[in-house]
């Protein structure tokens, strides 16, 4: 009888642990982190928290285990499975700047950035890329209207089978100030989520109008990320080539006092040049993106 007890409250006791949902949160705003990378360290498990920042421990899981948790704009965590309860913090690597309050009542809008498109990378879920890009003299009191990220939703290798047309993924976009040539501030209140189906535009379009985000001296640095494909329970599919694909460009432009690219794997803080002695093209490339920038008058 004691046998059965015992086993009947094991078993219990890992029905329970397998449905432990466990939220992200950020410490400061106190707002679920949607989407928020998970690794389990010494595994090749890695997934992510889903819409309203929650994830599951399983009960297969070793307790001793430590699970790695980060999000662009977040201080990245480490903590060991058996010590988690049901609640994960992660603080924002700097505070968002102050809130610009703007009089006036004459804007202009110019369109700048890269107007050639040569290429297309399907980057995985487990790579992040970006753009530094700093404003000409005459560009440098203007403020970030929108933002237009091309992409393309065809993968040339991959079959033409019914299933496989079909796609639903998230992207993440994130925005910094830039300070010794590093990205400093989130310039956004959070990393910005776009839902994109194989039924979405080719062009992403990002209203940047309310965050009065201002093109300064010292450049932004724009970071792109393929969280990876929503199944129908919302959950997210890690598949070898998430889709869409960013467009990319040789082509340098003069929009720009400079612009540089970059690239880094999720769980890695260091970012690395994305230049003709990284980049397998054997030449500079550079995600093709353009910006809307508004000057206010007087």
């Amino acid at each position: 009888m004691k046998t059965i007890l015992i086993s009947t409250i094991f078993l219990f006791s890992s029905i329970l642990y397998s449905q432990k949902n466990i939220v992200v949160i950020d410490s400061h705003s106190k707002n679920p982190i949607s989407f928020a990378n998970i690794k389990v360290l010494n595994s090749k498990k890695g997934f992510h928290t889903n819409e309203r920042g929650l994830f599951e421990l399983k009960n297969n899981w070793n307790i001793k285990d430590t699970l790695l948790i980060s999000c662009l704009g977040y201080s990245s965590i480490r903590e060991n499975i058996s010590k988690i309860i049901d609640t994960l913090f992660l603080s924002p690597k700097t505070e968002k700047l102050k809130e610009i309050i703007i009089h006036t009542k004459k804007p202009t809008f110019k369109k700048v950035g890269f107007k050639k498109k040569h290429m297309t990378i399907f980057t995985g879920t487990n790579l992040q890329i970006a753009l530094f890009i700093s404003p000409k003299q005459e560009d440098q009191n203007s403020f970030i209207d929108k933002l237009i990220i091309p992409v393309k939703k065809k993968v040339k290798h991959i079959k033409k089978k019914k299933e496989e047309k079909k796609f639903n993924s998230i992207l993440k976009v994130s925005l910094f100030s830039m300070k010794v040539n590093l990205p400093h501030q989130l310039l956004t209140n959070t990393p910005i989520l776009i839902k994109y189906s194989n039924n979405s535009k080719n062009s992403i379009i990002i209203d940047l109008s309310n965050e009065y985000i201002k093109f300064d001296e010292n450049g932004i640095f724009i970071c792109l990320e393929i969280t990876g494909e929503v199944d129908e329970n919302g959950a997210i599919i890690n598949k070898l080539n998430p889709r869409p694909g960013f467009v990319f460009t040789d082509k340098k432009t003069k929009d720009f006092n400079n612009h540089k690219a970059f690239y880094k794997t999720k769980f890695n803080n260091k970012w690395i040049e994305f230049d003709e002695k990284t980049s397998f093209f054997k030449k500079d490339v550079f995600p093709a993106i353009q910006l809307v920038l508004t000057t206010y008058g007087n």
